[in-house]
């Protein structure tokens, strides 16, 4: 699943139940990674077959490339997912203490999975 946060395209993942959040953009070559399919608990990329660990962001293909990841939380229906420090122009919108950015979407649900 895709979701669009301030400036950033993220990738939301399910995994055996466990929701986990990375960046959308493939290291590769730019692949749409909340496009993918989730298989043997590897998220793979639609356009190359690049697989990642929705939980580290690791890749088998080359151990030197990570695509970040992100802490994922839930309150309610809202599923929120921290994004790290704001920019300035993300602070001015964010709805978080601390000027830490937060993505926040009521999309996500525990059936969910990379390609819904």
């Amino acid at each position: 699943m895709e979701i669009y946060t301030g400036n950033r395209m993220l990738c939301v993942v399910n995994l055996d139940g466990e929701i986990y959040a990375m960046d959308n953009s493939c290291p590769h070559w730019g692949g749409p990674l909340g496009r993918g399919v989730v298989e043997n608990g590897k998220l793979r990329c639609p356009w190359h077959q690049w697989e990642f660990d929705p939980r580290t962001g690791a890749t088998p293909r080359n151990p030197g490339v990570i695509v970040p990841t992100y802490k994922v939380k839930f309150e309610g229906d809202d599923v929120y997912v921290e994004l790290g420090p704001c920019t300035p122009r993300e602070a001015r919108t964010a709805h978080a203490p601390e000027r830490r950015c937060l993505a926040v979407s009521s999309q996500v649900s525990e059936t969910d999975s990379a390609n819904d």
